[in-house]
């Protein structure tokens, strides 16, 4: 691992995907491989989505190998991994276009759930739920209280592309990321991208004298001091339970069509990261 740290840096990263495909053959895998393959995969993607594609194939088929299959001096790879990484390469099918192999990979996937329930847990029951959201119709998501400048009382609506964040102002990795939310907002005057943070009243009971007009001001601070050009919506309960948000933050994109495109954890994005990229896209849709 710390060989493929080194050629992402220096000599590249068809060389340390090459390092990277003996880990996926050999090693026990955990978090640190798992977070790896995937970066190393995403950026890839930024200059070559068939590459991308070709290397979530290949991660895929090897952990699927290790877990069907008793091989002589390698550890068995649990289907927690196997599920995570073949979420991520149903996205990828989606982006290429090959919505075949998207769902026939999908439904391999959900079979492994339904004969592994032990292994497909956290995470990957997680990531699972949200590869089977995608190019769905995004749920409805209600607005109890508005702060910023959208309107209605729905969010998701046709003929815009949206990029929800799921929040709390508890959390410190969701108030990290407000200003990145809201120079993606600003990146687009001429467009019409709607940006916005979404939480609950029960999300943010933990503050002192949690009544919802204490909420909503504390609310607002944060917003007018963090990220003035977003909207916040307070919406309900569950409407987490749909987008399955078990913690926070969780980032949602829906496309003009009112479909889910991505839901994940990303909290980058730069014009060069995976989900700015995925919105400059769906604009020019």
């Amino acid at each position: 691992m710390l060989l493929v740290s080194c050629q992402t840096s220096t000599s590249g990263l068809n060389d340390s995907w090459q390092t990277h495909r003996t880990v996926l053959e050999k090693d026990p895998i955990g978090t640190h491989q798992e977070f790896m393959a995937r970066s190393v995969i995403e950026d890839e993607a930024s200059t070559s989505e068939a590459t991308a594609l070709e290397w979530a194939k290949e991660r895929y088929a090897l952990l699927v190998r290790r877990a069907q299959n008793e091989i002589p001096g390698v550890t068995r790879v649990s289907y927690e991994w196997v599920v995570m990484a073949g979420a991520d390469l149903v996205h990828r099918y989606w982006l290429f276009g090959d919505s075949k192999q998207a769902q026939f990979t999908l439904a391999q996937l959900n079979g492994f759930r339904d004969s592994h329930p032990a292994e497909v847990q956290g995470w990957a029951s997680e990531q699972l739920h949200w590869a089977n959201m995608e190019m769905q119709p995004a749920p409805s998501i209600p607005v109890l209280k508005l702060l910023g400048s959208a309107s209605g009382s729905q969010m998701v609506r046709n003929g815009r592309v949206q990029l929800v964040s799921f929040f709390f102002l508890g959390c410190p990795p969701c108030i990290q990321e407000l200003p990145a939310l809201n120079d993606l907002q600003k990146r687009y005057p001429t467009e019409t991208p709607l940006v916005a943070d979404l939480t609950t009243y029960k999300a943010n009971s933990y503050l002192s004298s949690p009544t919802h007009v204490t909420i909503e001001a504390a609310l607002d601070r944060a917003r007018r001091k963090k990220a003035p050009n977003i909207a916040m919506v307070i919406t309900s309960d569950e409407t987490l339970a749909r987008f399955q948000v078990s913690a926070f933050p969780v980032v949602a994109v829906i496309d003009k069509a009112g479909r889910v495109r991505y839901v994940g954890r990303e909290i980058d994005f730069g014009q060069n990261d995976a989900v700015g990229q995925l919105i400059s896209r769906l604009l020019r849709e």
